[in-house]
């Protein structure tokens, strides 16, 4: 009996390494059961973020937030940055046409890029993230939306891509859209890149936060550490003993 649970076991494992079991595009089912499950990691990763601008990249996969409003953001400027002429799914959000390689956005200007990965952009998947990397500010957030057969080549290709672009994962959540879950619920924190590229398959999407590390990064891990300002130890830089009185005339000196 146990030879056959473990042969039962190691049949579907192989049939999850299939592509046919998990392609890049969706049936409209899958695709709605997803959204449902991955709205609340989604939303409970928009609170997180903060600051002014934000930019989204063009994507033909639906994002949970279906509106602006309701989705918990505390960034209130946010753009389309998109290749396509199509309408951007909302009409009063600017867009900015883009190619995926090339950002016209200055360099440490964006809060927060939102990134749900599409098929098209794997073949710019190392441009992109590099363009996303220098286009955000100082602690500035990454919000990444991987679903179906892109997930696995994301945990191989685009979150060592991410890391090597000085961006740290502060939170990932993840999880698949079968009737039947493989991956339960309590699994979705514990779950990491490695595992999903051991067993491909056992998850379809995932929702990750990451941040970029800067020379003094905010994190929360580094904030308990910090000194309270009655704890300076420093010096003050010195000072002239006879100060600014024996200059006459100050601004024709400085002239």
């Amino acid at each position: 009996m146990a030879r056959v649970k473990l042969n039962n076991v190691a049949m579907n494992l192989l049939q999850n390494v299939r592509p046919d079991i998990h392609p890049a595009r969706w049936p409209v089912e899958s695709q709605e059961r997803a959204l449902d499950r991955l709205s609340g990691p989604w939303r409970d990763c928009l609170r997180r973020c903060h600051g002014l601008q934000a930019v989204t990249v063009g994507s033909s996969l639906i994002l949970p937030a279906r509106g602006r409003g309701d989705d918990g953001c505390r960034i209130p400027n946010h753009a389309l940055l998109t290749a396509d002429t199509a309408l951007p799914p909302w009409p009063d959000m600017p867009v900015i046409r883009a190619d995926w390689r090339h950002w016209p956005v200055r360099p440490g200007s964006l809060d927060m890029v939102i990134l749900p990965l599409d098929v098209t952009h794997l073949a710019h998947l190392s441009a992109l993230v590099g363009e996303i990397a220098t286009a955000l500010g100082p602690d500035a957030w990454l919000l990444v939306m991987t679903q179906a057969g892109l997930l696995d080549r994301w945990c191989r290709y685009g979150m060592p891509l991410a890391a090597r672009r000085h961006l740290a994962l502060r939170e990932a959540h993840w999880g698949d859209a079968r009737k039947l879950s493989l991956l339960p619920p309590a699994w979705s924190h514990y779950w990491s890149a490695q595992w999903q590229n051991l067993l491909p398959g056992t998850a379809q999407w995932t929702v990750q936060l990451w941040q970029k590390e800067t020379l003094c990064p905010v994190s929360p891990e580094r904030r308990g550490g910090r000194r309270p300002a009655t704890a300076w130890s420093g010096a003050w830089a010195p000072q002239p003993r006879a100060g600014a009185s024996h200059i006459k005339n100050p601004v024709k000196d400085c002239a």
